[in-house]
């Protein structure tokens, strides 16, 4: 018997199709063309292709939409309806590619794989995200802050700062991961120079100058947080110094016989006990519109400092401390008395207000008015220029009380309790102008110890 064996065709596998790339491409996707990747690279596509690398990133979550099946990579913002059909979106966690491109060569593509993969076992992001400065401070990192507890005013300064002077023009286009310690100092040189609405505007001061590259600071480093950036260009940029006030500078306050003056002028205005607690509690403008009479212990002689009243938008907001500590200043029997005398008068002006008299704030306006923080200070500029006094801000009341205290020889952390600063590096930097006094009275004190000392040697 013989065997014939056909060795021209395999049952398997049609005529025509045996080694005919051709015959099989077809539509060809990333997911049927094994052929087309081996070891993560690409090979090009088209006479005109280049080679490309992909990278597995891992489980990461999503969202997905359930009518148009888009799906959106979760980043700080949540979205709340698909950005291409409007749709529903479910929370998935799903496999995660980067692909890079524009390799000449496999080398290259190779080579730059490699890399890729050291950064990702170093924590440096590789996914490249089609993103600006802009949108990342407009539509993710402010809407992220809204969340996070942030006292209202603190949150108004960024959106400010975004608004008016980083969010614009050329920088406000710049992807964000390309953005460089170059692009920085360039965009900073040009609002000192021209401000943020072009060559008409006056230069920026120095002190906006930082609160706009805090704000920057802060949003890149919750940037490099989420892995949008492997670090921070706006670190280690040097700035013109801030203030005065907040680097030592000798700030504007009245001796006390100019504040003693002052209030005796004003004892017949309807806010001299406001001016009178001002200054002898040195609290902030907000913090005393926002007193209440159940914050006064008037039998003690203490009062209880939780909360302060600023405008925000054109309305009343009511808010934390600047500290967000809330801290108790003892008053003096002057003070006491004053404010007996506010309590007394104020039942009888605020008898016809029952919602003024229910809310108990301690300063109000004619009945019962709330009392706008910058008419406040408009209505004290008044009565210095009526008292022939050296001008005087209202929050040098402030100073005042600080500047008198440290001259009188009260500690400095005394001083700084009573002011609600942080820490007494603060109270010591704003108020330094007044340390060459004390450092002479100490060094005459210690001079007459030692001589006490070495007396009483002799002596026996």
């Amino acid at each position: 018997m013989h065997l014939t064996l056909d060795c021209r065709t395999s049952p398997s596998r049609p005529r025509g199709s045996r080694r005919n790339p051709k015959a099989r491409r077809g539509n060809v996707t990333a997911k049927n063309d094994s052929g087309r990747m081996r070891g993560g690279i690409r090979r090009p596509r088209g006479p005109h292709g280049t080679w490309s690398f992909v990278i597995n990133l891992g489980p990461r979550p999503s969202q997905r939409c359930d009518q148009c099946g888009h799906r959106e990579w979760l980043r700080r913002v949540r979205l709340t309806a698909c950005p291409k059909c409007g749709g529903s979106l479910r929370d998935t966690t799903e496999r995660r590619q980067q692909v890079s491109g524009g390799f000449p060569t496999k080398i290259a593509a190779l080579k730059a794989r490699t890399e890729a993969l050291h950064d990702l076992g170093l924590g440096v992001p590789v996914v490249h995200e089609n993103i600006t400065v802009g949108k990342w401070l407009t539509e993710e990192w402010l809407p992220s802050l809204e969340l996070s507890g942030l006292r209202a005013t603190t949150l108004d300064g960024y959106r400010r700062s975004v608004r008016l002077h980083l969010a614009v023009g050329a920088f406000g286009r710049i992807p964000l991961q390309r953005l460089s310690r170059e692009h920085i100092i360039a965009h900073h040189i040009w609002l000192r120079d021209q401000g943020a609405r072009g060559n008409s505007a006056r230069p920026l001061a120095a002190n906006t100058m930082v609160h706009i590259h805090a704000t920057l600071h802060r949003a890149l480093r919750d940037a490099v947080r989420v892995n949008l950036l492997a670090r921070n260009p706006a670190s280690d940029i040097e700035l013109p110094k801030a203030g005065n006030e907040a680097r030592g500078a000798k700030v504007n306050a009245w001796r006390d016989a100019e504040l003693a003056a002052f209030l005796a002028a004003t004892a017949d205005d309807r806010l001299h006990a406001l001016w009178h607690v001002l200054a002898m509690t040195g609290m902030r403008r907000g913090e005393a519109l926002a007193l209440r009479w159940d914050d006064i212990d008037l039998e003690r002689g203490r009062v209880s400092i939780s909360k302060s009243r600023v405008r925000l938008e054109g309305r009343i907001i009511e808010t934390t401390t600047k500290t967000d500590r809330a801290r108790v200043v003892q008053i003096d029997p002057g003070t006491v008395a004053v404010l007996r005398a506010l309590a007394k008068a104020q039942l009888d002006e605020l008898a016809d207000c029952p919602q003024a008299l229910e809310e108990r704030l301690v300063f109000t306006g004619q009945s019962g008015s709330t009392l706008l923080p910058p008419s406040v200070s408009a209505l004290f500029a008044k009565s210095v220029a009526k008292a022939a006094l050296p001008k005087l801000s209202l929050h040098g009341l402030r100073h005042t009380h600080a500047s008198l205290l440290l001259q009188a020889g009260v500690p400095a952390k005394v001083v700084q309790e009573r002011l609600g600063h942080r820490s007494i590096t603060i109270t010591m930097d704003i108020y330094s102008h007044v340390t060459p006094g004390m450092d002479g009275d100490a060094a005459l004190v210690f001079g007459r110890l030692v001589a006490s000392a070495a007396d009483a040697s002799l002596a026996s």
